[in-house]
Order: C-alpha cells, then sequence, then structure tokens
C-alpha cells in the first residue's frame, strides 16, 4: 500500500577511509517508486535511481548514519495540448 516508508542504516567502519555504499540496478522497481539516500551527518540527499553509489569518509569506531526514504511520485493526470481542428 501507498504511503512514505523509511529504514535507517548504520556504517561502522573498522579503520578511517572512504567507504562505498552501493546498490543494484533499481530497474525493477516501479517507476513511481521514489527512492533517496539522506546523510544524516551532512543533511545531503541523494536520489538512488540517479546514482549506483555514494562515497563516505568512515572514521574508525564513529558510527555514521543513513536513511532509506522510499515515497510514490506524484502522478501526473494525462494532459493532451497542442490540438488543432
Amino acid at each position: 500500500p501507498g504511503g512514505r516508508k523509511s529504514w535507517t542504516v548504520e556504517v561502522n567502519a573498522t579503520k578511517d577511509g572512504a567507504v562505498a555504499l552501493s546498490w543494484p540496478n533499481l530497474s525493477r522497481l516501479p517507476k513511481n517508486v521514489r527512492l533517496t539516500l539522506k546523510d544524516e551527518q551532512t543533511g545531503r540527499s541523494v536520489s538512488l535511481r540517479g546514482a549506483s553509489s555514494y562515497v563516505v569518509n568512515a572514521a574508525a569506531g564513529k558510527p555514521s548514519r543513513y536513511t532509506i526514504i522510499a515515497d510514490r511520485a506524484a502522478s501526473r493526470p494525462l494532459a493532451i495540448t497542442n490540438i488543432r481542428f
């Protein structure tokens, strides 16, 4: 059923450095489902359909949190324009 859903993901690194968060091909999801990854540390949001990964600088022993948000894109009614008789 419709509505907005979200999941919190926590990354715990064992050493300092770059960590890539990645996701598989999302083409199997319905086109009207919008997925966003929000970096809770920076506030930055990334469309999961627009990128296949997100790289973060992790610090050992310091967890970082991200939220994955799924919601339905607004649908538009069919509009027929520019008709000439």
